[in-house]
């Protein structure tokens, strides 16, 4: 049986020695006249440019399609012109392999076009030039010396055996390919979601955000087991590996499961969304991010406090979001004018910029202290980001405003009364000098 090696070697050193024969050099001629002849209908067509396709940002389909024209109609005229010298009865080798290299010109204008309408333009342009040129590169060369259905051919020998059956290199070149594909689909497929679905939906943009990481954590997924299944391995046996892997490490895992199983009720349920103000195993701040595992949340000093999504399902949890009143209580001596303690409050919520006349403010006389009456004034502000200054406010000017007007606000008070004398009519002991 015949090296493929050695074959392969021998058909290129063959193919290399009539470059200057007249037969290379009709079927160059004839591809010229092909791809010349594509030129001439992609220059035509781009008279049409502006009509057909419009704004790429808004026509983001057609801006792909209209990128791919060119190696297109030079697939199309170069089949036909292949067909028809072919007919002749003449060898078109070369010819057939300089036609079929324009497939991955193709794939190169259409992958390349999409990165950049769908991602933004420094990560396109990182994928395009470090990952898909070098790699369409690659195969075109191996393509056009032969070398690919080489290779491939080898990588279909065994390279093991296993209970699920034979392994070869060819089937985990395609898992990994299978994996990477559905790993450049999801970012693909984020991105679709967030600039071209999103902007046509009234959907918050924050919560789509965090959507939209699910649903590319769920496309990887579903490709890493696809791959999986690629090399052979059937899904029953799959199932039961996994089964005997969580049986091992699903004390480990369980509270990471359930993290990201919180994480999906919150985005389907929807009441925890992004940018509203809630009160969280006792911090208060406004939500960030719904991310796979935990939610951020931004308190009032600028931490960053991280909370796992487990917790906002089984946890109480307060919405402040539509809340936008502030409360203050104090308490003034017994010895003052309840009706002129309220009147006070009601002057100092009213003279505040940041206080709404509607709803007004109120005070509530509500309880008779140990030695105050305690008060409470309600007040309303226009935004929530008020509350915690115009609360600070209020205090400054009811400390200020009490003063000026003779209201004592008292400390807390405790009386020590002292008996006399001792039980029984026992002295008291001695002290010691």
């Amino acid at each position: 049986m015949t090296n493929p090696w050695v074959k392969w070697w021998e058909n290129l050193q063959r193919q290399w020695t009539l470059m200057n024969a007249s037969v290379i050099q009709a079927q160059l001629l004839v591809l010229g006249a092909a791809l010349l002849a594509a030129l001439s209908i992609d220059r035509i067509l781009e008279q049409y440019r502006d009509s057909w396709v419009g704004d790429p940002e808004q026509r983001r389909l057609r801006a792909i399609l209209w990128a791919a024209k060119y190696p297109a109609l030079a697939l199309l005229f170069g089949y036909l012109a292949l067909s028809i010298y072919s007919a002749t009865g003449r060898p078109s080798y070369t010819l057939q392999r300089l036609v079929s290299l324009f497939w991955f010109v193709l794939a190169y204008a259409l992958i390349a076009k999409s990165l950049a309408v769908l991602l933004p333009t420094g990560e396109a342009r990182r994928i395009i030039y470090r990952t898909l040129l070098p790699a369409l590169a690659i195969l075109g060369v191996l393509h056009l010396i032969g070398l690919l259905g080489v290779l491939w051919g080898w990588a279909t020998q065994p390279l093991f055996s296993a209970s699920w059956g034979t392994v070869t290199a060819a089937k985990v070149l395609t898992a990994v390919a299978i994996a990477v594909a559905f790993w450049f689909g999801a970012r693909l497929s984020r991105a679709i979601f967030l600039r071209a679905v999103l902007p046509r939906t009234e959907t918050d943009p924050d919560l789509a955000q965090s959507a939209a990481g699910f649903v590319q954590f769920a496309i990887v997924v579903v490709g890493v087991w696809i791959a999986i299944a690629t090399l052979g391995l059937q899904l029953s046996n799959l199932t039961l590996l996994i089964s005997a892997l969580t049986v091992g490490i699903g004390f480990g895992l369980q509270d990471v499961i359930k993290n990201v199983m919180g994480g999906m009720i919150l985005l389907s349920e929807g009441y925890v969304r992004p940018n509203e103000v809630f009160e969280i195993a006792g911090e208060s701040g406004i939500v960030e991010r719904i991310g796979i595992r935990s939610t951020t949340v931004r308190t009032w000093d600028g931490s960053q406090v991280i909370i796992p999504n487990s917790d906002l399902i089984t946890e109480k949890i307060s919405d402040m979001t539509e809340s936008r009143r502030v409360d203050i209580q104090v308490g003034v001596s017994t010895a003052a004018d309840p009706r002129q303690v309220e009147q006070l409050l009601l002057e100092i919520a009213t003279s505040q910029p940041d206080v709404v006349a509607d709803p007004a403010p109120s005070v509530v006389f509500d309880n008779f202290g140990e030695s105050t009456f305690d008060f409470s004034l309600y007040c309303h502000v226009a935004d929530r980001s008020q509350v915690i200054a115009t609360r600070s406010a209020l205090r400054y000017a009811i400390v200020e405003t009490f003063d000026h007007h003779g209201v004592e606000m008292p400390f807390r008070q405790l009386d020590v009364h002292l008996r006399s004398g001792w039980p029984d009519g026992k002295e008291p002991p001695e002290l010691e000098e």
